[in-house]
């Protein structure tokens, strides 16, 4: 993983820091440390020659309050509502919502287990 402030990703069009687990599984975790409170950083991952489009998050703030929305259990509700249409219908709303720091999804966001 490759990653920058914002303020030299817009300088440098590019990328100052990097984080590895040093693993080849699917699954990986990376600590990223020294980070700025309340900053906007750009990152990309890479895998072999593979690689992401360039995405961002926000730190958080240094103190002060913040809102967060958790939400669950994504799954189809035949013939009410596909996944698709359920998780669309949790996150549009969540888009309107002003200032949410962050989203925090929990339990069963896989629709079929047995195929994932």
């Amino acid at each position: 993983m490759k990653y920058a402030t914002d303020a030299y990703y817009v300088a440098h069009s590019g990328f100052d820091q990097s984080a590895t687990d040093g693993t080849t599984d699917t699954l990986h975790h990376v600590a990223l440390n020294g980070l700025e409170p309340d900053t906007l950083y750009h990152y990309r991952v890479t895998y072999g020659e593979q690689q992401t489009v360039d995405l961002h998050f926000w730190t958080f703030p240094e103190s002060g309050a913040f809102t967060f929305v958790v939400y669950s259990d994504t799954q189809d509700q035949l013939p009410t509502y596909s996944q698709l249409g359920r998780h669309k219908q949790g996150t549009d709303r969540i888009a309107a919502e002003p200032n949410i720091t962050f989203v925090l999804h929990s339990d069963d966001l896989v629709n079929d287990a047995s195929n994932l």
